[in-house]
């Protein structure tokens, strides 16, 4: 499956040496998302489809899972709060993912805060930059995007709470749990 506005991939390398091109790499694809809708990334997946995996923990002892759900949110600006990050089930018998690593799936809903500006600097981001997702890239956002994005989000937020709606994502939803791989 290729890459999409609502579906990107990055390899386990991202976790290997240099934690600001991860910082980057992440805060640049998580800012797309929630500005477009919101969507998946998945982590531990190589450009070509293969299974490299992440590393189980990460920054000592603490699982990579729950480095990335304490992280997540000050990566952006707004912090980011509709997200979910969860494990891809590992067949034991039939797995292409690697034994001593995992793949991680990060849901991004669409944002009630967006636009959301990109906080770091590395893999491809540039700090302070807004972006979205086009043609299955995150790319920066035009001014006049971010300028509709937040009259949305102050239109939402001026109209009475019977009128509000959700701010659940309508991008395909993953069901890691029901597939093995």
């Amino acid at each position: 499956v290729g890459e999409h506005d609502y579906f990107d991939r990055k390899s386990g390398l991202l976790f290997q040496p240099d934690p600001t091109r991860l910082l980057g790499t992440l805060a640049k694809a998580l800012s797309a998302f929630s500005n477009s809708g919101g969507g998946h990334l998945i982590l531990g997946v190589a450009d070509d489809g293969s299974f490299d995996g992440v590393p189980r923990t990460f920054k000592g002892a603490v699982s990579t899972l729950e480095w990335l759900e304490q992280k997540i949110p000050s990566l952006l600006t707004y912090p980011l709060a509709d997200f979910r990050v969860h494990p891809v089930e590992r067949d034991p018998e039939t797995s292409a993912i690697p034994v001593d690593r995992d793949v991680l799936v990060i849901d991004v809903g669409d944002s009630a805060l967006a636009p959301h500006q990109c906080l770091h600097d590395g893999g491809g981001a540039i700090k302070y930059l807004y972006y979205m997702r086009q043609g299955g890239h995150s790319v920066p956002a035009p001014h006049f995007y971010t300028r509709t994005r937040t009259a949305t989000t102050t239109a939402r937020a001026a109209r009475p709470s019977s009128m509000a709606t959700s701010s659940t994502s309508t991008a395909p939803v993953a069901t890691a749990g029901s597939s093995r791989y």
